[in-house]
């Protein structure tokens, strides 16, 4: 008799919520990721990888007799199968149509359904791998597992937003690759990740099964993290929250939300799984919202509640103490009085430097010396500031935006020369200008390097000098074009 076992679109609980390498990956020993339902390999011995070695080899068919699995339990044990191999991003976890003896209820064959081709497949591994080894290959073997977990959390939350764009979306290949994902992609590449530096984790759910996170092992205890609820929606750049990294169920179950109610009903919850130990519940990183960066030994963030939440501090740490070394006054009051800490400073890291953001300014420190120099003050004109700050592989970049709730796109602000020098970008004060005929307008050029060349894209309607003289000749509309240290720049020209 054949089966047929599909998902159903389901309503998504969407949450309100790096320092990459290409160094080749040290050579530990993987941490194991454990079962989503547990009792699969306990009842079913062995089924997991065999399941995911024939899933590996792209079998179409995958007899399972000897396993003595009845059709009630086949689903489960599909779906655990697959989250405990993340790396097996391109099966549909909650899909296959099976085929079972009508007498005895018991499964013999499976036939998954794989979202991509073969050669798709084949190169969307590579891309894979490439993304994992970019977020682990720096990562030390003398590093402890708190600082592994901890750094894996912040450049997972910092390189990702949550988006559901396809069936990828559910997997650990749209969290590192795509970097758009939900809440199973978090999670799946979460356990990934901590299973190729040395540590335990599993995937789980609540009861409605309309969430997933992250249990992760440190020593012999182990404790919630859940990456997607750390990340915010809109995505902020740079923003990271720490309030359900490493917390014990007593923690978890004190926050004011349904989001994991129903996995204490969890076979897990009175067995080796459960989170008992409170170690990490009012530890240092409770309290920080930017990315945490370790380099040499130290950890670099900012704390958002320096002396009674006045400031905000950039802080290094190192063997358990704190030093600060900027202080900002970084508070943001909303239209209704409403007052928010820890609004705009942020940071990452670039060749031995790690840049940082202001309200209005953008700033480095030199990791050799922890000299602070500012880079770029924003011009009063723009009329926005900065809420975040990232790197690229030639230019930094920042979020500016007029409030703290509203997305905005990343603007590249600084480029970093090969030998580490800093060119602050051009930019114009205005899109567009207003000409009567015969009347002149110069489209000023700001900061920059080297000559500007103008064209226009229409020298009947106005006519562009060297310098950046607009001239309006008949009436109609043009775009006048600036170029610059590489970087375009257009001006809507209307000659009335």
């Amino acid at each position: 008799m054949i089966k047929i076992v599909r998902r159903f679109a389901a309503a998504l609980l969407i949450m309100i919520t790096i320092l990459p390498s290409t160094a080749s990956v040290s050579a530990v020993e993987e941490g194991r990721i454990h079962s989503l339902i547990p009792t699969v390999n306990m009842i079913y011995s062995g089924v997991e990888e065999y399941i995911a070695d024939s899933l590996r080899g792209l079998e179409t068919t995958i007899e399972v007799t000897g396993f003595g699995i009845t059709t009630n339990n086949i689903m489960n044990v599909f779906k655990s199968s697959v989250f405990s191999n993340p790396d097996i991003f391109y099966v549909d976890s909650s899909y296959i149509n099976y085929k079972y003896d009508k007498n005895t209820n018991i499964v013999r064959y499976i036939s998954p359904s794989y979202l991509l081709s073969k050669s798709e497949i084949a190169a969307q591994k590579k891309k894979f791998n490439r993304a994992v080894n970019n977020m682990i290959g720096d990562i030390g073997e003398d590093w402890s597992d708190l600082t592994k977990a901890l750094v894996l959390h912040d450049r997972l939350v910092a390189g990702c937003e949550y988006e559901l764009k396809n069936d990828l979306s559910y997997t650990a290949y749209s969290a590192l690759v795509t970097k758009k994902s939900v809440c199973e992609g978090y999670s799946r590449a979460y356990s990934y990740l901590l299973s190729k530096v040395g540590i335990d984790s599993r995937c789980l759910n609540n009861g409605s099964k309309a969430h997933c996170w992250n249990q992760v092992k440190l020593g012999d205890n182990w404790y919630h993290v859940d990456v997607t609820s750390d990340d915010p929606i809109p995505d902020t750049t740079g923003f990271v929250d720490h309030k359900y990294f490493l917390i014990s169920d007593e923690r978890l179950a004190s926050y004011a939300s349904d989001t994991h109610t129903g996995h204490e009903d969890d076979i897990t919850a009175d067995s080796e799984y459960a989170c008992a130990s409170t170690k990490y519940d009012s530890s240092f990183f409770r309290r920080v919202q930017s990315q945490t960066l370790y380099i040499n030994g130290s950890y670099y963030y900012f704390n958002p509640n320096y002396q009674g939440k006045r400031y905000s501090a950039f802080i290094r740490r190192v063997n358990g103490t704190e030093k600060v070394l900027k202080l900002f006054k970084d508070i943001w009051y909303s239209a209704s009085g409403k007052r928010y800490n820890n609004t705009y400073s942020k940071l990452c890291y670039k060749d031995g430097y790690i840049y940082f953001n202001s309200k209005r300014e953008l700033y480095r420190l030199k990791l050799s010396n922890h000299k602070i120099n500012r880079l770029f003050t924003m011009p009063s004109f723009w009329g926005n500031d900065f809420y975040g700050i990232k790197a690229g592989s030639k230019y930094i970049y920042a979020e500016r935006k007029k409030a703290l709730f509203t997305s905005a796109s990343l603007t590249k602000i600084l480029e970093i020369t090969s030998d580490n020098k800093v060119i602050q970008l051009p930019f114009i004060r205005c899109g567009a200008a207003r000409l009567k005929q015969r009347k002149v307008y110069t489209m000023k050029v700001y900061r920059g390097t080297g000559k500007t060349k103008y064209k226009s894209s229409n020298p009947r309607i106005a006519r562009v000098s060297t310098g950046g003289r607009i001239r309006g000749l008949r009436k109609g509309v043009c775009t006048v074009t600036a170029v610059k240290n590489g970087i375009t720049m257009k001006m809507k020209i209307r000659v009335v």
